[in-house]
């Protein structure tokens, strides 16, 4: 996969900084990288810039990570969540998440975790299940009808 596009979104300039040169170093194969620390301009990124794999936060003030998501209608990315909460792991879970990175970051995490996307996109399995199982875990109301998206590949 040639040209991959990645997107950071975390109110944190700091954490966008550490990430950023995080990626520079560890995940060369990145060639595109825009960054944000405002949601709303990172809602309009996603449309514009169309990264191929998205590293956002979940705890931001004015929107979470979470409710930006619903506002995207179409999710043709892969996600990985980076927070320094571990309590919405399962959450992330429930939203198709390709990972979920405790900050501080771990470099061999990161690389793992992208490991992971490369795996995905080389593979032969379409995310579109993913992807709707996504959606209707964004749009329920009652937790109880989430769906657990679970990989049945290696």
């Amino acid at each position: 996969m040639n040209n991959i596009k990645a997107l950071i979104i975390d109110d944190e300039p700091s954490a966008v900084k550490t990430l950023s040169l995080m990626i520079h170093h560890y995940l060369p194969e990145i060639k595109e990288l825009k960054t944000t620390n405002d949601p709303h301009e990172g809602i309009f990124l996603l449309k514009d810039f169309q990264p191929h794999v998205l590293f956002i936060d979940i705890q931001m003030p004015l929107m979470n990570g979470f409710e930006l998501l619903k506002q995207i209608p179409q999710i043709n990315f892969n996600i990985i969540f980076t927070t320094a909460h571990d309590e919405y792991a399962i959450e992330a879970i429930r939203f198709s998440a390709l990972d979920y990175l405790l900050k501080p970051i771990d470099a061999d995490e990161l690389r793992n975790s992208f490991s992971r996307f490369i795996q995905k996109q080389t593979g032969t399995v379409s995310n579109q299940p993913l992807y709707n199982n996504f959606m209707h875990n964004l749009n329920v109301k009652d937790k109880k009808d989430f769906k657990l998206a679970l990989s049945t590949t290696q």
